[in-house]
């Protein structure tokens, strides 16, 4: 069995692998569905909060990056029994908004994580490094 199918209350989603070292797989992996829920839950709760504050941003984006300890474990190769982990997860968003107070918009943006339950589950395990810059 090559491919798992995933049944979600509205989707069906193909994975093939949990993680590709081949830099020509095409396929998305399981943990790129999990940092880019995580990156896109984080955006789009950041954006509902600033609604609700009448901040409204002309432009949003964010990278997401992690570390994956003992990566070989993942092939597998012999001798590797240490498991793999997800560490050092680091997300980092650029926006831009007409505003004066962008120490406010970073604050508030930080804050609505709190609320978010993707982020609360994954920092709970693994602390996130949330870096949030405003560009010109």
């Amino acid at each position: 069995m090559d491919t798992v199918n995933v049944y979600t209350d509205r989707q069906n989603i193909e994975v093939n692998e949990v993680i590709s070292f081949d830099i020509e797989f095409e396929q998305i992996t399981a943990i790129s569905y999990l940092l880019s829920s995580l990156l896109s839950s984080t955006i789009i709760t950041a954006i509902k909060e600033l609604k609700q504050n009448d901040i409204f941003l002309d432009e949003i984006e964010g990278t997401v990056q992690a570390q994956l300890t003992n990566p070989l474990r993942m092939i597998p190769v012999r001798g590797y029994s240490d498991p793999s982990l997800i560490k050092d997860i680091r997300i980092k968003l650029f926006y831009y908004a007409d505003t004066d107070d962008c120490e406010k918009v970073s604050v508030l943006m930080r804050n609505a994580q709190l609320f978010n339950p993707v982020y609360q589950l994954i920092d709970k395990g693994q602390e996130i490094n949330l870096n949030i810059e405003f560009v010109l």
